[in-house]
């Protein structure tokens, strides 16, 4: 693995459900060579299980930070990577939902122009669900951090109404803790344009409280 004086190259969290450790290491500083983003399962010495990559022979990528959703193990890796290391670079991320055996497609944390990321750290959760990392610019001198914003999702449409008829619309898999923007269409023979947007923040789940009996 690539260890760096100043940039952190190899991270790693417990996943609480079974104690163990998933970690995710650089095997190259990938600065004028390439690298891979490598990822293990860990549990003690004997116990050290490789899994699939997360990124594989690319340069001016590098950082890692791992965040593991205590509420359904889902691993959550930030790191930096675009056009330039140590100038032009966005802080990105992906996700496994099966323990590091497959990774979704790269998402974007970043929402401004690529820039001179220097750092990240991705957090930890005793038994929340939020993944926003945290990343310092180093030509502006900033710590910023964000929740990586998801895809518009539309339901399908409710028929047979008339003008003041309440409608709604049912929505699964929403995640805890997060805050979600929502808005309305109508259509006739022509479709309306779309209302301005309202918020809504799902609930948040702990542990009961136990109690004994003196």
């Amino acid at each position: 693995m690539a260890s760096h004086g100043f940039y952190l190259q190899m991270d790693g969290q417990i996943r609480k459900s079974d104690g163990h450790l998933i970690f995710t290491a650089w095997d190259a500083y990938a600065y004028t060579g390439t690298g891979n983003l490598k990822c293990w399962d860990i549990n003690g010495a004997g116990s050290i299980t490789a899994k699939t990559n997360l990124l594989s022979t690319v340069q001016h990528y590098f950082l890692t930070s791992v965040y593991v959703d205590q509420t359904n193990d889902d691993i959550y890796v930030a790191y930096a990577g675009g056009t330039a290391m140590l100038s032009e670079v966005a802080i990105l991320y992906k996700k496994s939902t099966d323990g590091g055996a497959t990774w979704g497609s790269q998402g974007t944390v970043q929402q401004d122009a690529e820039d001179d990321e220097r750092w990240v750290s991705a957090g930890c959760a005793k038994s929340g669900t939020i993944f926003m990392p945290v990343w310092f610019n180093d030509d502006l001198d900033d710590l910023f951090c964000n929740s990586p914003v998801g895809a518009w999702v539309e339901t399908a449409w409710a028929n047979g109404l008339t003008t003041d008829d309440p409608f709604h619309a049912d929505i699964t898999g929403l995640t805890l803790n997060i805050e979600y923007e929502f808005q309305a269409q109508n259509k006739n023979e022509d479709e309306g344009d779309w209302s301005s947007s309202k918020f809504f923040t799902t609930g948040f789940t702990s542990p009961l409280p136990c109690f004994r009996r003196p």
